[in-house]
């Protein structure tokens, strides 16, 4: 860090509770989206779902979910796919909502 940047970096500690703020990789941010999510229920509307370790067909597949399973998703998308939980994603096509209450995590 520069001297410049550090007297600055150490004024931004103080404004923002005492924490250096620093980059955060995406895996982070988005396992932190989890936990201030509306979570609402969603059946699966197709034979196989792909899960994956991240929102998009580029991740790694995580494992499968099966017609008729239910579960509580994300309500908002992350290009076109909702997070089961951290880690645990799937395609929104695959989805669709069912009867009862949402929750906020």
């Amino acid at each position: 860090m520069s001297r410049v940047a550090a007297p600055l970096a150490l004024a931004a500690a103080a404004v923002f509770g005492g924490a250096l703020l620093t980059a955060v990789p995406a895996q982070a941010q988005q396992q932190d989206a989890a936990a201030q999510s509306v979570f609402c229920p969603y059946r699966v509307t197709v034979n196989v779902a792909n899960v994956r370790s991240g929102a998009g067909t580029s991740h790694s597949l995580v494992r499968h979910v099966y017609r008729n399973n239910e579960f509580f998703a994300t309500q908002s998308q992350t290009n076109g796919f909702r997070m089961i939980r951290p880690g645990e994603w799937t395609a929104s096509s695959n989805l669709t909502r069912t009867g009862g209450n949402c929750m906020t995590t």
